[in-house]
């Protein structure tokens, strides 16, 4: 129900893409094509800095007032490799256009050419208070950057681009390299803009149930009539990126090998690549018949290649990277931990292996699998994104090469050819682009990302000396001029916006905010707790058992089943059997543990097709209670959860640090840091587990069916479901029978004693702090409070605390890239960072946060507006999985829409006073000192000073420090 419309601007040649449907969470998004020149960041400092004051509203940061006071379900700007978006999403029609118009006046209009602060502080800018003072060098997107350089994947993505793309603008960090951002210099900044952010160089994109015509007449009489076409401003990124290079050809092995480094003392931890460029025309058939391959032959559990790979032993983990979305996309094959003497025998491999597969055939059942799981994932459009936005980046990765304007969006019509072919031709499309991706394609190489210790500390002792000798450099009248700097860039950031400039935003009224919405929608059906739906013939369902773990032990166990059930062997299938079986009736099958409250639940998350139910719940019967541990298969998994969970301890640390904080008084959080990827705990006992198994591996095993006997009955389950009506009374006979037959089924109670040490996991002290391979901190604090004082201003203060207190005080001032503050309804409080250069005073921000609310002075306007961006956030539209997800959620506590109103009207009611009173209950949570950080490499001296007791997660050992 989709038409999509592609208009021109006569007097600019602004393209135009109007997306017409009854969808009422609207969309808006300007694309300007940013293909960059050198590694300084040049677009994503823009991306940023723009966002920070215009023409018609001339505050510091509009982005943050929209966000306060907006009803927005999408807020936000996008630095891609050529191009940046700045979108935004609403399903209030006077909202959407507010934010649109807000958006247009920034990209077109900004204030950075009256104020150069604007770059320091989203660029960079050295920092100096005093003569006796270190220099230093700080910027928003320097810390982002500092942060995305730590992490060996983004390595990876970075240097597969500034190698396969070598002669190229791809070769170019577009985020910017740390090192090269502060050679980026204002006036450079400013042609940067001039050259590319023109009506000319832009695709403006409209969605929903809009009436474009009143659209299209504001955009035009406000902004695009301002300006005239410009042919210099008219980017072909197809020709200007791409110019004639020679390839380098190592001749042993047929293709380049590159290297890129990062910092660790472990040996065996590298990430490689072989990385193939694809065809330059976007023909959408070949993407969805590669994303078919991409999944049999690497992804799925017992894909054709996959499972060589790591049978062979050259590396212990295998992903894929699949990106279309450049003027020539390229495919990816990651090695994680590879051995480095065996990539000839890699090579060799792959090679090896497409023969076989063109020369034999691929499995039927296995490529129907396939089909099945990548279809699935087409139709499955339920998420918390709005799917316009999705729609419009979609087509903006064709659409922007010359490409056609709905390329991403056939997909309907590339499935029933797709069913019309004959699989066992040898001629036919899959063997076709077999060839053309891996044997016929010359344009390949091999990217290694190394570890090398100390690499990070030679690097900033490098900057160090460089910051040291330019100070040394400096006049005694530069030296004043740079303290003088320094002092009014902060002047500048603590400044306030002059109320007249704050009130020229549009924003809605708090009249406009319903007092009451029904927010709980769920049926009782038995133990199916029922969400109702139109998805046609889709069924969301978790199947929920609640556990009863009471020692660490199980704890970790538990999570290790977690991660096993589904890709080991059952008493029926073999692992790759089984995962047919599940590719050819799920699109999603994902053992997980949550918890609710107090509750534990061991909960599998299944989306699958009316029709497949009785299928489904045969496999998921199987995997409970059929599966088979072998020695070598746990193995080869956990040295894949190994990596998965380092990997997740840096990317999100500001989660790992806030429920490492949280633990030893919050069951949710000691969920999270026991028994997920993220967790320290679980982190520390994996890493044992795999480093000492051929040790552990008997007990182990041992200890792991016991556990698997014990932590589930068929006596204890509920079922979450989402689905159309057509199908709840055949899921209900269904699930009957399921119940039926697990119903008999009883735990086996079995005891067990330790097998490894878990004292070294605990959080013994309240203040921790654990040394990571990054250039950047993630800072935590949190507590308790009691939560009968919860209430809807406690919410409406997280809402002053992201977008005031910590925006300013983390963000603004301090350059972190991120800062938030959790509160729920069940007394838990915390506040992060995330990638910060600061570790002690961002923690004394968070101190300062009761005292700041006890004398917060803030008008009635602002207030307002505080309250309709906390009830937009509540309001936010979510997927039909997450509301199945939050309806179970709101039964288990017995809460009613008449709870979840009062919430609604505590924040929509509240004064000032009721602000204020809230500071007894902040100030008891931070006076509990619970507070844990990831602390990088340049607060490690700072953090042996601040913290009670300090480890090194960086070594097997996990040593205090």
């Amino acid at each position: 129900d989709l038409t999509i419309y592609e208009l021109q601007h006569i007097k600019t040649k602004a393209k135009i893409l109007l997306y017409e449907t009854d969808d009422d969470n609207k969309v808006f998004n300007i694309c300007f094509k940013t293909p960059v020149e050198n590694d300084k960041g040049t677009p994503h400092i823009l991306e940023h800095s723009v966002l920070c004051g215009s023409r018609k509203y001339d505050i510091k940061d509009p982005f943050v007032e929209l966000a306060k006071s907006s009803m927005n379900t999408f807020l936000n700007a996008m630095t891609f490799p050529d191009k940046t978006c700045y979108p935004v999403a609403s399903t209030n029609l006077k909202d959407f256009e507010n934010l649109m118009d807000v958006y247009l006046d920034a990209v077109f209009f900004p204030n950075i050419y009256k104020n150069k602060k604007i770059f320091m502080q989203e660029g960079w800018h050295y920092e100096i208070d005093d003569e006796n003072s270190k220099l230093a060098l700080n910027g928003v997107v320097l810390n982002e950057m500092r942060g995305a350089f730590s992490d060996p994947q983004e390595i990876l993505e970075s240097s597969i681009l500034k190698t396969l793309y070598a002669g190229t603008n791809y070769m170019y960090e577009y985020g910017g390299e740390p090192s090269s951002i502060k050679d980026l210099s204002y006036e450079e900044f400013l042609n940067f803009h001039r050259k590319y952010y023109s009506p000319t160089n832009s695709v403006i994109s409209l969605y929903g149930d809009l009436d474009f015509n009143k659209e299209l007449k504001y955009i035009d009489e406000e902004y695009l009539s301002k300006f005239e076409f410009d042919k210099n401003n008219v980017v072909d990124i197809n020709s200007y990126l791409f110019e004639d290079y020679v390839k380098e050809v190592d001749k042993k092995l047929d293709v380049k090998i590159y290297d890129r480094y990062f910092n660790q003392s472990k040996k065996d931890e590298n990430i490689c690549s072989y990385n193939f460029k694809l065809p330059k025309e976007k023909e959408s058939l070949k993407m969805v018949v590669l994303s078919i391959l991409d999944y049999i032959l690497f992804v799925e559990e017992g894909s054709i290649i996959k499972d060589k790979i790591i049978n062979k032993k050259i590396a212990e983990s295998v992903s894929t990277i699949t990106e279309f979305g450049l003027t020539r996309g390229f495919y990816s094959v990651v090695l994680y931990n590879m051995d480095l003497d065996k990539i000839s025998l890699f090579l060799d491999l792959i090679k090896k292996e497409i023969n076989k597969i063109i020369e034999e055939g691929i499995e039927i059942d296995k490529l129907k699998a396939g089909i099945n799981t990548i279809y699935f994932s087409y139709i499955d459009n339920d998420t918390n994104y709005p799917k316009g936005l999705k729609y419009i980046l979609s087509n903006l990765n064709s659409y922007i090469y010359d490409g056609e304007i709905d390329t991403f969006l056939k997909y309907k019509k590339e499935f029933d050819y797709i069913s019309s072919v004959d699989l066992n031709d040898k001629n036919n499309i899959f063997y076709k682009t077999l060839r053309e991706t891996f044997l016929d394609n010359d344009e390949k190489n091999f990217v290694r990302v190394l570890p090398k210790a100390d690499y990070f500390e030679k690097i900033l002792d490098l900057e160090n000396k460089k910051l040291i000798s330019i100070k040394e450099s400096l006049t005694p009248d530069s030296l004043n001029k740079m303290i003088k700097e320094t002092k009014e860039l902060k002047e500048y950031q603590n400044k306030l916006d002059e109320e007249e400039a704050i009130k020229s935003l549009p924003k809605l009224s708090i009249a406009d905010i319903e007092k009451n919405k029904k927010i709980i929608d769920y049926e009782v059906l038995d133990n199916i707790i029922y969400t109702k739906a139109k998805i046609n013939d889709l069924v969301y369902i978790g199947v929920n058992f609640q556990i009863d773990v009471k020692t660490d032990l199980e704890k970790y166990m538990v999570a290790v089943l977690s991660q096993l059930l589904t890709k080991v062997d059952t008493k029926n299938y073999d692992y790759k059997k089984l995962n047919e079986e599940i590719d050819k009736n799920t699109g999603l099958f994902s053992p997980t543990i949550v918890a609710y409250g107090n509750k534990n639940i061991f909960k599998f998350t299944i989306k699958t097709l009316a029709s497949n139910i009785d299928k489904t719940y045969d496999i998921l019967y199987e995997v409970l209670f059929n599966s088979i541990f072998d020695y070598n298969r746990v193995k080869t998994i956990l040295s894949d959860v190994k990596i998965s969970s380092n990997m997740s301890i840096v990317s999100s640390g500001h989660i790992t640090a806030l429920n490492r904080a949280m633990m030893n008084f919050n069951n949710e959080a000691e969920c999270i840091e026991k028994m997920s990827l993220s967790g320290i705990s679980f982190n520390m006992f994996i890493n044992d587990i795999v480093n000492n198994y051929d040790e552990y591996k008997e007990t182990f095993i041992e200890v792991l069916y016991k556990v698997y006997k014990s932590f589930i009955s068929g006596r204890d389950v509920l079922f979450n479901v989402c689905m159309s009506e057509d199908y709840i009374e055949s899921f209900k006979n269904s699930t009957k029978e399921f119940i039926n037959r697990i119903g008999d089924i009883k735990k086996e109670e079995k005891t067990y004693d330790d097998f490894i040490t878990l004292d070294k996991y605990k959080r013994t002290t309240n203040s921790e702090a654990f040394f990571i391979n990054s250039d950047v901190n993630f800072v935590a604090r949190a507590g308790v409070f009691e939560k009968e004082k919860y209430s809807g201003i406690l919410l409406l203060i997280r809402t002053i605390m992201n977008y005031e207190y910590l925006w300013k005080n983390i963000r603004v001032l301090g350059g972190a890239y991120g800062m938030s503050m959790k509160v729920d309804r069940n007394g838990n409080m915390g506040f992060t960072t995330f990638r910060d250069p600061n570790l002690k005073n961002s923690d004394k921000v968070f101190l300062g946060i009761s005292e700041y609310i006890k004398n917060i002075n803030i008008d009635k306007r602002t207030i307002e507006n505080y309250k309709i961006g906390t009830i937009a956030n509540i309001d936010n539209p979510v997927s039909n999985l997450i509301r199945s997800e939050r309806n179970f959620d709101y039964y288990l506590e017995n809460k009613t829409n008449e709870y979840v109103n009062q919430i609604r009207r505590d924040i929509i009611e509240s004064k000032l006073s009721d602000i204020k009173e809230m500071a007894k209950i902040v100030d008891d949570v931070i006076s509990k000192n619970e507070i844990c950080s990831l602390v990088g490499l340049r607060s490690r001296e700072e953090a042996k000073e601040y913290y009670k007791n300090v480890k090194d997660l960086t070594s097997d050992e996990y040593k205090s420090v």
